[in-house]
């Protein structure tokens, strides 16, 4: 289903963690109306609505290579790679102000993927 493609696939699932963590939500989003749930605030509802579509159009383009292509990918990391690359497309879209707030949740998230990237250890210890 949809449901699983977008929030419960284990791909997914890292991608809403990675974002949860950097953005210090409460909790992972576990489907289209619980994403909808973070739209309640009007300042900041086009930054949502550009993240959630970044993060879900990345996921669907990742499942849609796999399955048509046979194309998967080498890590989880990179579902938070491609969602930050539409989001910043996406971004020039906004006003300013939204901009800068969503500009801030990127770098947040790039700071996120630093902490949890796995580090290269060396070949003797």
């Amino acid at each position: 289903t949809t449901n699983h493609i977008l929030f419960k696939c284990p791909l997914a699932v890292f991608g809403w963690c990675v974002i949860r963590d950097a953005l210090n939500l409460v909790s992972l989003p576990n489907n289209l109306w619980e994403c909808m749930s973070l739209l309640k605030d009007r300042k900041k509802f086009k930054p949502w609505i550009s993240l959630i579509g970044g993060v879900c159009w990345a996921i669907w383009i990742i499942r849609n290579d796999w399955v048509f292509e046979n194309i998967l990918v080498k890590s989880p990391l990179y579902v938070v790679y491609k969602s930050l690359s539409f989001i910043q497309k996406w971004r020039i879209l906004l006003k300013e102000e939204d901009q800068e707030l969503l500009g801030g949740w990127c770098e947040a998230i790039r700071i996120k993927l630093y902490q949890v990237r796995p580090h290269v250890l060396p070949a003797s210890l």
